[in-house]
């Protein structure tokens, strides 16, 4: 039982984690810009600005050192700020998300199957403790997924301090 817990745990620590990245406007014409810019069009993109602004983006577009996007929590207005006062982006993949969630789910269930399986006393054989191991499992899977697409897991694209 004590294996079983450590690799949940390991499981959980090396899943689900969001990923931070340095974004150099340094480039020639804003390539690392240009490149989020394209994943935006498919993932959930949050947009922050100095003083904490921030908005959710749909359609970002780079234009002439401007950021150009529209605003989903303000009913689709346009918006424009200067590439400058970007401070970062954040893709939300729900995809990713989804496997992860899986992963956790599949885990826990797991675990909780055998718990369940120790807690009720009644069975003795290690065949039943595994059914409720693989029935968790499978529960686990399934909400965990759910779960997993619904909160998505989010790239964090922040900017170089050194970059003009």
């Amino acid at each position: 039982m004590r294996w079983t817990l450590a690799v949940a745990l390991a499981a959980a620590l090396l899943t689900g984690c969001a990923q931070v990245h340095s974004v150099d406007l340094a480039q020639p014409e804003g390539d690392a810009l240009a490149e989020l810019t394209e994943e935006s069009l498919v993932h959930k993109t949050m947009l922050e600005f100095d003083g904490g602004v921030s908005h959710v983006a749909a359609d970002l577009r780079l234009v002439e050192g401007f950021l150009e996007w529209r605003d989903v929590e303000r009913n689709g207005e346009a918006m424009r700020s200067p590439v400058a006062e970007l401070t970062s982006i954040t893709l939300v993949n729900r995809g990713r998300g989804a496997w992860q969630g899986e992963g956790f789910g599949f885990v826990l269930g797991f675990v909780g199957g055998l718990v369940f399986a120790e807690a009720v006393d009644t069975w003795d054989n290690a065949e039943t403790r595994l059914a409720w191991g693989a029935i968790g499992a499978a529960t686990g899977s399934a909400a965990g997924a759910v779960f997993g697409a619904v909160r998505g897991s989010p790239d964090i694209h922040t900017v170089d301090p050194g970059s003009p």
